[in-house]
């Protein structure tokens, strides 16, 4: 399935108003699968971008930031639809995934923008596993064919197994 790199939508997620208040309507009114035929779950399908906005002065990554991890995690238990929908080309895949690690630590040499992390590979791949699953089921609802589901988990595991570390760092 090839989709107009253009047909992405933002969800915004304010510091105040969303993030540290833990409201994520908008996004769960918007993209609920349970209310959407085959044809919107396509249409939406790897198009979400989820910004956060207010931690633009933040040099932290996203999900080390204790506010946006709280929100992901309880974001992620009743909205797990993240590896269906979200845009593969933004960050958020990485934010979702780290905010569920219970473990997580971060080691920076000085001088370099390389940025290593070590992680719990056990909740890591029970993330994964759980992601599939998504993947199978939200896609078998909008008639994706079975190369196009095996793609969709193909590049959901390549994004957090190779793209996710080391990546650089956001230093100011």
């Amino acid at each position: 399935m090839i989709k107009d790199p253009t047909d992405k939508i933002q969800i915004h997620f304010d510091r105040q108003n969303n993030v540290e208040r833990i409201n994520f309507s908008c996004l769960i009114d918007t993209y609920n699968p349970n209310r959407m035929n085959a044809e919107a779950l396509r249409r939406y399908y790897d198009s979400a971008q989820l910004l956060f906005k207010g931690y633009a002065d933040d040099p932290r990554f996203p999900f080390l930031i204790p506010e946006i991890r709280r929100f992901q995690r309880k974001l992620h238990t009743v909205w797990p639809y993240a590896p269906f929908f979200c845009d593969l080309d933004t960050f958020f895949i990485a934010i979702e995934a780290f905010s569920q690690l219970d473990d997580l630590v971060v080691v920076e040499a000085d001088g370099s923008d390389e940025v290593l992390f070590k992680i719990n590979s056990f909740q890591l791949h029970r993330y994964v596993k759980q992601s599939r699953r998504t993947i199978r089921m939200l896609g078998s609802r909008a008639r994706l064919n079975a190369r196009e589901i095996r793609d969709r988990i193909t590049r959901v595991d390549d994004y957090i197994f190779k793209r996710c570390g080391p990546f650089p760092g956001r230093r100011k």
